[in-house]
């Protein structure tokens, strides 16, 4: 809240393997740090077959955008500043709000700002969300002390662009290869199409978990 940049952008790779009880999630080497990916080399390695089940699955196994924002849950104060961690449309509707001219700035701690409220519909990979910005404005808190004190409570979001080291990564992956790949067999070592769904990290909010921020 009151900082220029209120989120951090990570593109993160969540793949099911097979004979793991959690998936495996971990920031994309290519796309944050312009290293070999081996997720990515088999997301290539499916779309090259020309094969529309392989192409499906390489979508399973991409990096997608994840984006994560520290925010006060309307319904659990109590909590204090809490990560919320959302995707690329909840991103889009947030950036669109703060670049219409009638609204004000939503991050703003003091009287100006104002509280967002998230709508969801549908279920699974037919979720969509919309956001509803509050017809008036409200502080971050009506006690400045507290307020204060959630803006020194906020976690530092940079811990979530992090990119693990080919070792780390060989670890959650095991039996995928480290280097460049040879031709993929389709399905190899990667989970079924629509497998568990994707669960935040402990520490982290996700956008089905609750309706309203600020």
């Amino acid at each position: 809240a009151g900082q220029r940049h209120p989120f951090v952008v990570a593109w993160q790779h969540y793949i099911d393997v097979p004979g793991l009880k959690s998936a495996a999630s971990f920031n994309c080497p290519r796309l944050m740090a312009k290293r070999f990916c081996p997720a990515c080399a088999r997301v290539d390695s499916l779309r090259a077959t020309g094969n529309p089940v392989d192409y499906d699955l390489a979508g399973e196994v991409r990096a997608n955008k994840r984006v994560y924002a520290s925010v006060i849950n309307r319904a659990a104060p109590e909590r204090g500043p809490v990560v919320w961690g959302f995707g690329k449309q909840i991103h889009e509707r947030l950036i669109a709000l703060a670049q219409n001219p009638d609204w004000g700035d939503y991050t703003d701690p003091g009287p100006d700002g104002y509280d967002i409220a998230v709508l969801r519909t549908g279920l699974d990979k037919k979720t969509k969300y919309d956001l509803q910005g509050a017809r008036t404005c409200t502080p971050l808190s009506n006690d400045a002390a507290e307020a204060s004190e959630w803006l020194n409570m906020s976690r530092d979001l940079g811990q979530f662009t992090l990119v693990p080291s080919d070792e780390e990564i060989a670890r959650m992956l095991p039996g995928w290869s480290s280097g460049p790949p040879a031709a993929a067999t389709r399905g190899a070592q990667a989970g079924p199409p629509g497998g568990r769904r994707r669960r935040a990290a402990d520490d982290v909010v996700d956008a089905d978990d609750f309706d309203e921020v600020t």
